[in-house]
């Protein structure tokens, strides 16, 4: 499948908060969306799939077999760019924290060297 025929990836977020949180209002709170946001992006994916991914029965949902596939491709995903995400933002921080946290030896000499650097000239 290239990349053009992914479906949105809001819709795909909306998917796997419903079906791990195992409801739509849930989705919703945790997405900070309204309900019928969610509803549309469940509705958006499933048509752009071609296929249910829940079977409704009254106020609940229960994944079908797509959708148990589906919950479990998007699961691994999103955990993986969370944690690709998080070790940039780890590795981000300890460079900063290298180079921008010099020692107070490191500024008494910068300091030293910018008044002997004024005095000579």
């Amino acid at each position: 499948m290239s990349r053009s025929m992914l479906p949105p990836l809001n819709a795909l977020r909306a998917f796997e908060a419903t079906a791990r949180l195992g409801g739509v209002g849930r989705a919703a709170q945790d997405l900070h969306v309204t309900h019928g946001a969610v509803s549309r992006q469940l509705k958006l994916l499933e048509d752009h799939l071609g296929l249910a991914l829940f079977q409704r029965a009254g106020r609940g949902l229960r994944l079908t077999a797509a959708g148990t596939r589906l919950q479990a491709a998007c699961s691994e995903a999103f955990s993986g760019i969370e944690d690709c995400v998080r070790e940039t933002e780890e590795q981000r921080l300890l460079g900063i924290e290298v180079i921008c946290r010099p020692t107070w030896e490191d500024i008494q000499q910068a300091h030293n060297e910018a008044g002997s650097q004024t005095s000579a000239g």
